[in-house]
């Protein structure tokens, strides 16, 4: 993405003329940066072997996410001259979410919306066939490898490598690879999918799905047999009192295995910078920015910069209305005024019905502490040097891979 974004040419923002260096920028701007959730997967199995799941998404889970890409338009009000763009993660079913939010958020009517790519389902087809050519290519898989198979080879791979081939196949697909900053991406947390595997099956047997005694075996062909409503269900009631015990419980093996500030100092790097963006923009301009990430990346970050209406921040994951559930997300709106001033609102958005034909947002608004945020961005820009230095001295080439 440039340095500075000038408006599309529909937009009736002009670039000032005879005016200094100083009022050419960050006048007058807008920006809106929106995190949300990715929508239904196709399959909601967990990760296996502690990896996380690379499945893609449900059909209906898309359809859905049409729908609350137009209601969130109603609830921020998007500028039709502005620039909209996309950010996701670097797994298939964040960007899939990415082009259905967007075409419900512009509009097919939209005036200028030359920029709008509706969901393709070649697109996916083709990331798809590019990770299976990669990894063939590398002798990882056989050429007959079954695609059960080849997502089983996939998971069990290190998590630096799984990325490495994601970012490569992504590379295959337009749109998708020059917009998937890191931020947005999922971490690897072993522990914390062993014991969210640990609480599915608990509550398979309690609501009497499965056996206790099944093998995992047994579990996963029943699992896969269920609707991907049904699979959601389960896996996002069972992930409940997991993360609680990370969000909660400071003393808890979660919270010492993946610290919680570290996690939000890696997320506060984009957030942070893509807020100071409305400093580099033409003034009189603004830009929406749809990003999809998920879960467990945007919940630590909450818990710090977001402030309740007490003027008190959040103690335990309740306060801030639970776990992010599918569709879920949250928006940082910063505007700058006649001088240059900004001034930054955080609105949350949580779905009512998702598992119906007509899911709506439910809109909250808080105010957001901008300077707890910029301590963690500094934090994880720190942290992000000494893991890029730590990489590329275990590992040059596949630094050399992550770059290009």
């Amino acid at each position: 993405m440039s340095e500075y974004l000038e408006p599309r040419k529909s937009s009736k923002a002009e670039k000032p003329k005879e005016v200094s260096l100083e009022e050419r920028y960050g006048r007058n701007t807008d920006v809106s940066d929106i995190y949300i959730r990715h929508t239904l997967k196709a399959s909601g199995m967990v990760g296996s072997a502690g990896a996380i799941s690379t499945s893609l998404s449900a059909s209906e889970g898309l359809e859905r996410s049409k729908k609350l890409g137009a209601h969130l338009a109603e609830l921020s009000e998007p500028s039709p001259e502005g620039v909209v763009k996309l950010g996701s993660s670097n797994l298939g079913r964040t960007y899939e979410t990415a082009q259905a939010l967007k075409a419900g958020y512009i509009g097919d009517a939209t005036p200028g919306n030359d920029q709008v790519v509706d969901f393709s389902e070649q697109e996916i087809q083709t990331w798809a066939a590019r990770r299976r050519s990669i990894m063939q290519s590398r002798s990882l898989v056989p050429k007959d490898v079954t695609e059960e198979a080849l997502e089983e080879k996939f998971k069990s791979l290190p998590f630096d490598q799984q990325v490495a081939i994601a970012q490569e196949s992504a590379s295959a697909v337009r749109d998708f690879a020059p917009r998937m900053p890191s931020g947005l991406s999922a971490l690897s947390q072993p522990r914390y999918i062993e014991k969210w595997d640990a609480e599915k099956r608990k509550l398979m047997s309690e609501r009497g799905v499965i056996s206790p005694d099944v093998t995992d075996a047994q579990l996963k062909e029943k699992f896969n047999g269920l609707s991907a409503d049904e699979q959601a269900k389960i896996a996002e009631d069972s992930e409940i009192p997991v993360m609680e015990e990370w969000i909660n419980n400071t003393e808890s093996e979660l919270a010492k295995l993946y610290p919680l500030e570290e996690w939000a100092a890696k997320f506060a790097v984009l957030v942070d910078r893509n807020r100071k963006s409305v400093g580099r923009l033409y003034s009189g301009s603004s830009i929406d920015r749809l990003n999809t990430t998920h879960k467990t990346v945007m919940e630590p970050l909450l818990m710090k910069i977001l402030v309740l209406p007490d003027g008190s921040k959040p103690k335990t994951l309740a306060d801030i209305g639970g776990q992010i559930g599918l569709n879920d997300g949250w928006a940082l709106r910063t505007k700058t005024d006649a001088n240059g001033e900004p001034a930054s609102r955080l609105f949350m958005y949580r779905v009512k019905d998702f598992h119906t034909d007509n899911p709506r947002y439910e809109q909250s608004e808080y105010k957001v502490d901008i300077k707890e945020l910029e301590r963690l961005a500094d934090i994880g820009v720190k942290v992000e040097h000494e893991q890029r230095k730590a990489e590329i001295a275990k590992n040059p080439e596949l630094w050399k891979l992550k770059e290009s």
